[in-house]
């Protein structure tokens, strides 16, 4: 089972300074998923994960 962080080629930081302090210190709840073009709850079950690759 795959799980959604920041190594998803889909995962970016909340663009919201306000969402979960995500501006601040990165101690954030959510992520912003580009495949779904919404945020996302960082650590849950994701289908759609795909590996960033190195490089």
């Amino acid at each position: 089972m795959e799980f959604c962080d920041m190594q998803c080629k889909y995962a970016d930081w909340p663009k919201d300074d306000a969402v979960d302090g995500s501006g601040s210190c990165r101690t954030f709840q959510a992520l912003y998923c580009k495949k779904k073009s919404q945020l996302v709850h960082k650590n849950h079950p994701c289908p759609d994960k795909v590996q960033q690759k190195d490089g």
